[in-house]
């Protein structure tokens, strides 16, 4: 079997220790002939490569890493052999390389310690510097401020500046200046309620190493979000942004079908081939399809074991607040998705936190640029750049569902969540309502009802029954017009022999009605309304007519089970 290298982001490591590697080294050669821009940022999901193609980069361009030469570690690679005299470059340039992954604490003054340790580590690999006769007596003691511990904010900010300085001096070549996953500390400011103090660090500590600095020679970030640059990048001029939208660097961050094939060979997996694609293909990065490279190591390590790999890394807490607070326009579109279907929606190639709220775009946006969905194909229009969305893989379905059950089941759990709406199904509708009481008194988002109820018990209801329809046994309708109106929700299991089921609701905003008479209320429209005639075309013989009430965290219902001939 072949052993590839989970969790390692060292390219040296992985070389030394004759892992698999998947060559992605043409990267430098793309990188080495975009010579007309200074400042480049890559977004890609996580997990698709960043660090591990940033530290390849770092080890072609300096001349030893950690103390170790990098002399001959792209011999045999891709780089080596391309056409043009790439291998001058190799060696030739101080590099400063810096992760940001790790700087997420859950607020900010832990973050910036966090960031601190990172320059303190980054200036004690150039320590030498200190014994050189480049830097001034003043310079010296800020060095050695940074070392000690004892620098302030202000000499933080321009730390990497500074160190391009001291660098370009000693070398009298200009330093590159390497970045990896730059948004995680703003991720983090906005999960944590930092945002505004971690943008203005970053956009002082970004604007004094990388606009119009001379000692620089290129710059590179990547990150999984593109930050608008009214956000962060206001202080630079022109960076060149390239997002899953661009077919530039395309290829170099996942695993493209000839890579697959390779891999799948490699390591006697071609029997799986298929399964594998359903599970972890999918994701288009300009005109080129590839797969999720975490997942598929993971699987070829574990023998072909196809379950949930890339979505299990995270605490995708981001993601869980989107879409659990979202609008209804937003679950109705996210309800097309769990379906199966496609959906057109306007996309923003980059992200401004303070919108996620109010702006669907930047929700649906956001999503997509994190790996959640998959574009199938864009076009720019007047309105901007409209994308065609769908689920990319059954990984992600199965996140999406847990997600949805673990925010239905009010903090109970997905077996609570599964049982409730087992009683629905098999007709216990008494103990359907009991269960959706409990339910409700603990849904985490309920604060969010006070602002808008109407859209709260429409979003939790397009929820709820999602999820069977993501399973295949049933068939899930909403607002469709049945008899002489239109139906709340419909549910048609696919065997016509079970319990098709019609449920209508109604929102009490006063104390003037009881709950019980408005539930009662329901269930006399679905019988006015005559809605049970889809059902009974299609074949049901057992019908369960439902009538929920809502009023803050309360619900009562009123039901009744249909039994007749088929028409």
């Amino acid at each position: 079997m072949i052993q590839f290298p989970i969790g390692f982001d060292n390219f040296n490591k992985i070389m030394e220790s004759k892992l698999y590697f998947v060559d992605k080294s043409l990267f430098i050669k793309e990188v080495l002939d975009n010579k007309g821009t200074e400042v480049l940022v890559i977004t890609r999901p996580r997990r698709f490569g960043k660090t591990l193609n940033l530290s390849m980069l770092h080890h072609f361009l300096a001349s030893e890493v950690d103390g170790v030469s990098t002399k001959n570690l792209f011999d045999n690679l891709k780089i080596t052999h391309a056409e043009g005299d790439y291998l001058k470059h190799q060696g030739k340039s101080p590099v400063i390389f810096i992760s940001l992954k790790n700087v997420r604490n859950q607020n900010f003054e832990g973050a910036y310690a966090e960031f601190y340790e990172l320059i303190t580590s980054l200036y004690k690999q150039f320590r030498f510097l200190l014994e050189a006769d480049t830097l001034y007596e003043d310079e010296k003691n800020n060095y050695k401020a940074i070392l000690n511990k004892t620098a302030d904010q202000t000499e933080i900010k321009f730390s990497i500046k500074n160190l391009t300085e001291y660098l370009y001096r000693y070398y009298k070549v200009k330093p590159w200046i390497l970045i990896d996953e730059y948004d995680t500390p703003i991720q983090a400011g906005h999960l944590h309620g930092y945002y505004q103090n971690m943008i203005e660090f970053m956009q002082g500590m970004l604007g004094a190493a990388l606009k119009t600095n001379p000692c620089i020679h290129r710059a590179i970030l990547t990150g999984i979000l593109r930050i608008s640059k009214e956000s962060l990048f206001s202080a630079l001029n022109n960076p060149a942004v390239h997002t899953i939208f661009s077919k530039s660097y395309s290829e170099h961050f996942g695993f493209t079908e000839s890579e697959m094939e390779e891999i799948l060979r490699a390591a006697n997996l071609t029997k799986n081939a298929k399964a594998i694609r359903e599970w972890f293909n999918g994701y288009l990065v300009g005109s080129t399809i590839v797969y999720n490279p975490w997942s598929v190591a993971n699987c070829v390590a574990q023998q072909g074991v196809l379950k949930p790999y890339w979505v299990n890394t995270s605490d995708n807490h981001l993601v869980r607040e989107l879409i659990v607070n979202a609008d209804v326009e937003f679950k109705k579109g996210f309800e097309l998705i769990l379906k199966g279907e496609e959906i057109a929606q306007i996309i923003s190639e980059h992200t401004v936190f303070s919108d996620l709220k109010t702006n669907p775009a930047s929700v649906w946006s956001l999503l997509l640029l994190s790996g959640y969905l998959k574009v199938i194909r864009h076009e720019y229009t007047e309105q901007g750049l409209q994308a065609v969305l769908a689920i990319p893989n059954h990984e992600i379905k199965l996140l999406f569902r847990e997600i949805i059950e673990q925010w239905l089941s009010g903090g109970y759990g997905i077996a609570w969540y599964n049982s409730l709406i087992g009683f629905l199904i098999k007709g216990e509708a008494q103990k359907f309502i009991e269960g959706l009481k409990k339910t409700l008194l603990h849904m985490s988002s309920f604060h969010d009802m006070a602002k808008d109820t109407e859209s709260f018990y429409h979003g939790y209801a397009l929820g709820l029954f999602t999820t069977l329809q993501m399973g295949g046994t049933h068939n899930v309708s909403s607002n469709k017009e049945s008899g002489f109106g239109r139906y709340d929700i419909v549910i048609a299991p696919k065997n016509i022999n079970e319990i098709g089921i019609i449920l209508e609701f109604k929102t009490a905003k006063s104390e003037e009605k009881s709950l019980k008479e408005s539930a009662l209320e329901a269930l006399l429209q679905i019988e006015e309304q005559k809605y049970e005639i889809e059902l009974q075309s299609m074949g049901f013989q057992k019908i369960l007519k439902l009538g929920l009430a809502f009023r803050g965290k309360e619900v009562e219902g009123a039901f009744d089970l249909l039994v007749s001939k088929v028409f």
